[in-house]
């Protein structure tokens, strides 16, 4: 099962940061993780991609990332227990160049444990499992123009600039298999959500609310 010994007996709270893809619910679940250091557990979604190999037919040949399909949902929920009532994982990592899975490092969970992915809200076992559930919105456009840019950094790494060809792969992804699960699955999800931040703009103003409410629940 992948699962460590056990150090606190209650549970800790876990809490849902959601939203569609490049919304920037990473960006600022990283600016929260280094404000408050060893207080708070970060744990991804995007860590749970099946290795490529394992995927259905169907997915591999569109390279679907959106579908709940193509996420291993039954070890993520089995982690994200495991760390709610206080136990240490062996996490799992995904990397998006490679396209494969594998074994991560320990996770000990701290004071509060933050997950971070576009389906949190959209799979019901997974949804019962958030104490607090906090949705991240942004605008279509400004979510297809921060994935233009994310892409240059996940996929390019070392280059100056992303490609013509590169550019018209994001947008194919985009308006194939993104946008339209993103209809689907992931705003309908929003309806579940305790919070709803607008982060159309800057990440800021997102950081200070989250930042506030942490804060109350760590000192609590």
């Amino acid at each position: 099962m992948n699962i460590k010994k056990t150090f606190k007996k209650n549970r800790i709270p876990l809490i849902a940061i959601a939203g569609g893809t490049a919304s920037g619910k990473t960006t600022i679940v990283q600016t929260l993780q280094k404000l408050f250091k060893d207080q708070i557990t970060v744990i991804e979604e995007d860590d749970y991609y099946f290795d490529r190999k394992h995927l259905l037919a169907s997915l591999k040949k569109t390279n679907n990332y959106d579908h709940p399909d193509a996420i291993n949902f039954t070890l993520f929920i089995e982690h994200l227990t495991a760390l709610k009532k206080g136990n240490e994982i062996i996490s799992q990592q995904y990397d998006f160049i490679s396209k494969r899975s594998s074994q991560g490092p320990i996770v000990t969970p701290q004071k509060l444990i933050l997950a971070d992915g576009i389906l949190l809200l959209a799979i019901p076992k997974l949804r019962e499992l958030f104490d607090i559930k906090v949705f991240i919105e942004a605008a279509d456009d400004v979510r297809l123009a921060r994935r233009l840019e994310r892409d240059h950094i996940r996929f390019t790494r070392n280059k100056t600039k992303l490609k013509t060809s590169e550019i018209q792969d994001t947008l194919k992804t985009w308006f194939e298999t993104v946008q339209p699960m993103h209809n689907l699955f992931v705003r309908p999800s929003r309806h579940y959500a305790d919070l709803l931040i607008s982060n159309n703009h800057s990440h800021e103003k997102a950081v200070q609310v989250l930042a506030s409410f942490l804060k109350g629940e760590i000192e609590k």
